[in-house]
């Protein structure tokens, strides 16, 4: 348990380091201060700084997959599915937007290896959620159009609604994003929506 707790604590520190400094100004010394660790400890659990990178990274990616499947249920009908996601995307945002934009700096230097498992858990949601799709017009509660394209549609515009959101001052946050979900729900749905002719 010692282990698997340092481990994790190093891991979460190095994520506010990178973050704060960016990968090439982040010095191994920088996470064993924020951890409170020695600086040999790091060197117990990774091989170098890119390795607790891309293990933090990893990490990261694995923890957004799983508060997905956390919140959406098999039992819920399409609408609710795609409400959950909508909320989710934006707690990650909010929440974890540092993430995203250390992966955004710093893709050009991923290992083919990190890009191709960052790429495989991106088409994992995506099936997922295209599946949903395809459970709305199988169900008729939608029209018959391409699921693939659909759910790019849909995510595409949440990631950039969720971005826009995240920067609203915190006093008006909740307001603004209960607005903007009311919003982008609306038109999607009556987008998506099979009319009876």
């Amino acid at each position: 348990m010692q282990f698997a707790d340092t481990k994790w604590k190093i891991i979460q520190a190095s994520r506010k380091v990178f973050s704060e400094k960016g990968f090439h100004n982040t010095k191994m010394e920088d996470i064993a201060d924020e951890a409170g660790v020695g600086k040999g400890t790091i060197y117990d659990y990774f091989s170098s700084k890119k390795e607790l990178f891309e293990t933090m990274i990893k990490e990261m990616a694995m923890g957004f997959k799983a508060l997905i499947q956390e919140n959406i249920s098999e039992d819920m009908d399409f609408d609710e599915k795609l409400k959950a996601l909508a909320r989710v995307k934006f707690e990650i945002i909010k929440n974890h937007k540092d993430i995203e934009n250390l992966v955004f700096k710093n893709f050009s230097n991923f290992d083919e290896s990190l890009v191709g498992w960052l790429e495989k858990i991106r088409n994992e949601m995506l099936e997922y959620f295209e599946g949903v799709m395809q459970e709305g017009i199988d169900s008729g509660r939608i029209k018959d159009i391409n699921p693939k394209y659909a759910t790019l549609m849909y995510i595409g515009g949440l990631h950039f609604l969720s971005h826009y959101i995240c920067h609203v001052e915190d006093a008006d946050y909740e307001k603004e994003k209960d607005s903007a979900l009311d919003t982008f729900l609306s038109i999607m749905f009556k987008g998506l929506e099979k009319r009876c002719l």
